[in-house]
């Protein structure tokens, strides 16, 4: 379930995919702080679900699966190789890699002893001038 920000925001990061004018516009500080919001945000599992339920709602709604998009990715490649189009051309071949995972990292979830994840938690916990004043100290030491 999601409160009513969390709703806002999922609403605003299915415009744009911006997390962080996404997070402002729900209702949270702007600013770097948005950034960590947001990112806090996407992290949760119930948000995550949330946008992937109403994509998939689209997606039907639309009639639009992945073999629709990429065959008018490559309709788009011929139509922009006959009007000799280079930007056209490299912008969807760059879709149809980003679409098929060629660029994209691997992501390992991590599990971490009990004292670290207690060190995590009260880090990510703290304001964004308690970060900078806990970096700039250790800087200069």
């Amino acid at each position: 379930m999601l409160s009513a920000r969390e709703e806002k925001f999922v609403l605003e990061y299915l415009i744009d995919g911006n997390g962080a004018r996404s997070a402002v516009s729900a209702g949270y500080a702007p600013g770097a702080s948005a950034r960590v919001t947001a990112c806090r945000l996407l992290a949760r599992a119930n948000v995550q679900a949330a946008i992937e339920q109403r994509r998939s709602v689209e997606r039907e709604r639309l009639r639009i699966d992945r073999e629709t998009v990429l065959s008018g990715l490559l309709h788009a490649i011929a139509d922009a190789r006959r009007n000799e189009d280079v930007g056209g051309q490299i912008a969807a071949w760059k879709e149809i890699g980003r679409l098929l995972g060629v660029y994209s990292t691997e992501r390992a979830v991590v599990s971490l002893p009990e004292p670290l994840a207690g060190r995590l938690r009260a880090m990510e916990a703290l304001t964004d001038s308690e970060l900078l004043d806990m970096a700039t100290s250790q800087s200069s030491n």
